[in-house]
């Protein structure tokens, strides 16, 4: 299945250059993803979550940390982070020049591939 059109995600707490420089952050890791792992599969969480969930230091903190000002607690504000950077990702690919195909159905949400 081929993805669907640009999603025009907002974030309206965060100012744009903020959300610039997330997507540029995820376009980034899917580029690495692609290039070494032709073919294979990814997720929002094999981007950017296990041994890759600390964004500390990286453009992604602002998506966490807009949760945390609205009064979420630590772990409600990274599960909100998680589905940001999901839509985030979405929109990534959605406008990025390669054609990916996507996959919801394995357990753990959505995947995707790079078709080539």
């Amino acid at each position: 299945m081929t993805l669907r059109q640009a999603t025009d995600v907002r974030l309206d707490e965060l100012d744009r250059d903020v959300l610039q420089r997330a997507e540029d952050f995820i376009h980034g890791a899917v580029h690495c993803w692609s290039k070494n792992h032709p073919g294979e599969w990814f997720s929002v969480s094999a981007l950017l979550g296990g041994g890759h969930r600390h964004w500390d230091g990286t453009p992604l903190q602002a998506l966490h940390d807009r949760h945390v000002s609205s009064g979420q607690s630590d772990a409600a504000a990274f599960e909100a982070a998680a589905a940001d950077a999901g839509r985030l990702l979405l929109d990534v690919l959605s406008r990025d020049a390669r054609d990916f195909d996507s996959d919801k159905s394995q357990p753990g949400g959505v995947r995707y591939r790079w078709v080539h």
